[in-house]
């Protein structure tokens, strides 16, 4: 039946990826970029810079300058030493990205994201596994460090196992008080999944992909609380909490705490149709505005 400590620590093949400045273009406008951000949004902007979250998608795109097919490039496991589950019930359950470096406009060949299986858990109700992605340079520097959380439903093997190796960036619950800042974001028709993929997952049909509405909550709260300031951005928490379904409107509700480090920004994100929250457990940290560039 195997044995799921042999997992941990498994290191996968790693993936070529690439990007130009248009990519990084359509990716800010993608998640809600204002008319005024001009240094997210306007490629001739004398402080135009990458928003940090993008690198979270080049695990979908690898160095292609056209259009990918999403099911070739996710493995879901890949050669991962699993014992078999049922792959086509696997859902993204949280997602930490961590800046380390900012990256160029035009990446230019010989950048790689290296991937390692980093944890696993048994909960008897599925088995969660842990992934490190980072994104490593041509002279190989680490410029962004992601953790992905994927959920087996239903799998079991060994419950009660959990063996985790690398210490990651964690979320957090917001405070009792009322948000300081609520922002709102109505996603477009057009923003959407293939329907037959959300009817195998058991949604019913169309919904959205997961990093999409993570974007939006990351531009909301660096708009606010960071004077969309790209190079404010240290890190982003969240847990995918339920699926969003394109043209519903989403509220980012954040709390800020000041620290000497920096800010600590919790947050949650709810659809407002239903009340009903997508994205729990969120933290990002911003760095102090001394520290940031400005704008």
């Amino acid at each position: 039946m195997g044995d799921l400590s042999k997992a941990v620590g498994f290191e996968l093949a790693s993936l070529p990826v690439g990007w130009n400045q248009r990519d990084l273009l359509l990716y800010a406008a993608t998640i809600g970029t204002r008319a005024d951000e001009l240094n997210l949004n306007y490629e001739l902007h004398p402080k135009w810079a990458p928003f940090p979250t993008y690198p979270l998608v080049l695990g979908l795109k690898g160095d292609s300058q056209t259009i990918t097919d999403f099911a070739k490039m996710v493995s879901h496991g890949g050669d991962i030493p699993l014992p078999p589950f049922d792959r086509t019930r696997v859902v993204h359950a949280e997602q930490t990205i961590q800046v380390l470096k900012p990256i160029p406009a035009n990446s230019g060949p010989g950048w790689k994201i290296t991937k390692r299986v980093t944890g696993i858990k048994d909960t008897g109700k599925g088995i969660i596994m842990e992934q490190e992605n980072c994104l490593v340079s041509p002279s190989g520097e680490i410029h962004t460090r992601m953790f992905g959380s994927s959920f087996y439903v239903g799998a079991t093997h060994q419950k009660g196992f959990s063996k985790f190796i690398v210490q990651k960036p964690e979320g957090a619950n917001p405070p009792s008080r009322a948000p300081d800042m609520v922002h709102a974001d109505h996603l477009s028709q057009s923003l959407a999944v293939d329907p037959k993929l959300g009817k195998s997952m058991g949604f019913g049909g169309v919904i959205l992909h997961g990093l999409c509405f993570y974007g939006f909550a990351a531009h909301a709260v660096l708009a606010h609380f960071g004077n969309s300031d790209p190079s404010r951005f240290v890190s982003m928490a969240a847990r995918f909490a339920s699926p969003v379904v394109p043209g519903q409107t989403v509220e980012t509700l954040a709390w800020k705490e000041s620290r000497a480090d920096g800010d600590y920004i919790t947050f949650i994100q709810r659809i407002k149709e239903t009340g009903k929250v997508n994205l729990s457990n969120g933290l990002i940290v911003l760095k102090p505005a001394s520290a940031g560039a400005r704008l």
